[in-house]
């Protein structure tokens, strides 16, 4: 993982432990009043239903899982969820969440751990509202890393977010203690699975605003591949 990749994690953990992101963040209300509506709805499981990715075998892996607002709403439906997130102290607040809300195959892993602590027969990668927070050296890193946790046929439904202005599909993400957000077009997303070796299956858009597009790729791990 390159100097870019580590920054970048280092400045979101600064930013939950220490600048009490999910806590004061407009959207989220704080830990201890949100509730799935504050977020809309079962965007997650309808996203993960729509490429065919919940079965109740399946095991899944979410990049970046929050509280496990996302989790909470399929886990019921796979038979495992480990979920990827860079503060020990987030994650702690993320299984108490879920274990009292009756959730309990989940299992909460450091990102400065994935690639030692996953296990290498995951049927899905899940992220939302993630990749746009990150460098695009680090999504890389996600992309590749996770592709070899996958089994054969395995797949990533993933987000990402596309603005429509001139110049910001080759921004990205500033090191310092901020919210970024970086743009992916449809060309970088297709080099991003030429880039991992993964094959590109389909995306799916929906235009939230004027100037703003909602990817989800649906990526998948060719069988017989390393």
């Amino acid at each position: 993982m390159g100097d870019s990749s580590n920054s970048n994690l280092e400045y979101w953990v600064r930013l939950q432990d220490d600048e009490g992101y999910f806590d004061n963040h407009p959207i989220y209300h704080g830990a201890r009043e949100f509730s799935l509506n504050d977020y809309g709805g079962d965007d997650a499981g309808q996203a993960l239903a729509a490429f065919g990715a919940l079965a109740p075998g399946k095991k899944v892996a979410v990049i970046g899982c929050g509280y496990g607002r996302e989790t909470l709403q399929f886990a019921g439906e796979v038979a495992h969820v480990w979920g990827i997130d860079v503060s020990a102290k987030l994650l702690a607040r993320t299984q108490s969440f879920l274990a009292s809300r009756g959730i309990d195959n989940f299992s909460p892993v450091l990102a400065s751990e994935y690639d030692e602590r996953l296990p290498h027969d995951l049927d899905v990668v899940f992220s939302v509202v993630v990749m746009q927070h990150l460098t695009r050296d680090l999504v890389r890193d996600y992309f590749r890393t996770l592709r070899k946790h996958l089994v054969d046929g395995g797949v990533f439904v993933v987000q990402f977010l596309e603005e429509l202005y001139d110049g910001v599909d080759q921004r990205d993400a500033e090191l310092r203690v901020y919210e970024p957000s970086i743009s992916w077009t449809l060309a970088q997303l297709a080099q991003l699975s030429i880039d991992t070796g993964l094959r590109f299956r389909e995306v799916r858009t929906q235009m939230l605003g004027p100037r703003t597009l909602w990817h989800w790729v649906h990526f998948a791990k060719e069988a017989g591949s390393a």
